[in-house]
């Protein structure tokens, strides 16, 4: 793993954790300025070649029957599960989940061992299945818990939607996408 040019020793960590390890501590930085602040994580599991991620995540899916790499599947994203569930918990301890936006949606459908549920198609496929994917959105006391939206959006209405949250006017600018505040707020649908 290398930072800055520099290789760092080696980590006895999944790499998800140490991507999460790091998020914590930029968060912890960041926490000391007054300004806004846009961390984005790309986390790549699951995907493949699946592995086994670390325990209780293997035996407890192994424990259910499953073999191969849908049994590795199905640990990485119990593992990448368990390790959001840490970045938030940080967020609330140390007192920036209630100003903090959090979105999760992932780049593209599943491929090889996930479901796409009614949608035709995966991963490298322009069917609704690889190309249509959930997001799940998270700002308390904006965002209205246990609501949900079956309105598109795209990853290009990300800008306008941070840029609006801020008060940031980019109407000057040319730019795809459209701010989905009024959607996270139930203001539209």
């Amino acid at each position: 793993l290398v930072e800055n040019e520099q290789r760092l020793p080696e980590r006895n960590e999944h790499w998800t954790e140490i991507k999460v390890s790091k998020a914590i501590g930029l968060l912890d930085e960041w926490k000391l300025s007054d300004k806004p602040f846009y961390l984005q994580i790309w986390f790549d599991v699951p995907h493949t070649p699946y592995e086994p991620a670390p325990e209780p995540h293997l035996s407890k899916y192994k424990q259910l029957g499953c073999e191969d790499d849908q049994l590795f599947f199905r640990s990485m994203v119990s593992h990448l599960d368990e390790q959001i569930g840490r970045l938030i918990s940080h967020l609330k301890q140390t007192g920036q989940y209630d100003n903090t936006l959090i979105m999760f949606t992932s780049d593209n459908g599943p491929a090889y061992q996930g479901s796409p549920g009614p949608f035709k198609g995966g991963k490298t496929d322009l069917h609704e299945g690889g190309i249509r994917v959930p997001g799940f959105f998270v700002w308390n006391g904006h965002i209205k818990p246990g609501t949900h939206t079956f309105q598109a959006g795209h990853f290009a209405d990300f800008l306008p939607t941070v840029c609006e949250i801020n008060n940031i006017d980019i109407s000057h600018n040319q730019i795809d996408g459209r701010s989905l505040l009024p959607v996270l707020k139930g203001e539209e649908n």
